[in-house]
């Protein structure tokens, strides 16, 4: 019995949410993956549970912390779970209060090391004034793991000159890429 892995439907009719996983949505359409199609650990599109996701926040405050005083935050790689090894584009932002203070994305590293690079680097982003070790027990830290579904804007869309602020974009022009994500678009 042979079932689509994958279904793009262009209306709102709902997919049953246990059989189905929907990575990508827009108003235009969206796309549905079928969640029984993998075997062993998931991809990062489906999500990170409690525990990946308190792991990753104490490997960014660490780095953070380690920055702060000008040293590289150590990160043993035999201990971390698994799936925090997968690689991904992974994206950091530091906000003190209501100002951002600092926002990085590393591409194709190991998720962990990726946070933990991506933190660092954050701490000193120079295009804001370097996070303070007074600032560090207040800092907010914000991890996007962005997914590898990559969904190139429509005609439709792209007309509509629209973008979606729940969305990251990567945007290229010849051998130029840079990301555009929204808590650098929100602040």
């Amino acid at each position: 019995d042979r079932q689509p892995a994958f279904a793009v439907r262009d209306d709102d009719a709902p997919m049953p949410e246990d059989a189905w996983l929907r990575p990508f949505s827009s108003p235009f359409f969206s796309v549905w993956e079928r969640r029984g199609r993998h075997a062993g650990d998931l991809p990062l599109r489906f999500g990170l549970d409690r525990s990946e996701r308190a792991r990753l926040i104490a490997i960014a405050r660490a780095s953070v912390g380690h920055a702060v005083e000008g040293r590289a935050a150590p990160l043993d790689q035999t201990a971390l779970p698994r799936r925090l090894l997968f690689k991904a584009d992974v994206g950091v932002a530091l906000w003190a209060g209501e100002h951002l203070r600092g926002s990085v994305i590393m591409e194709g590293r190991g998720l962990g090391e990726g946070v933990r690079e991506a933190a660092a680097r954050a701490a000193a982003d120079p295009r804001f004034k370097p996070v303070g070790a007074a600032e560090l027990d207040a800092l907010s830290i914000e991890i996007t793991v962005i997914g590898d579904l990559r969904v190139p804007l429509s005609a439709a869309e792209i007309r509509a000159g629209e973008i979606y602020p729940d969305k990251g974009y990567r945007l290229v022009s010849g051998d130029r890429a840079g990301w555009f994500l929204p808590e650098v678009f929100n602040a």
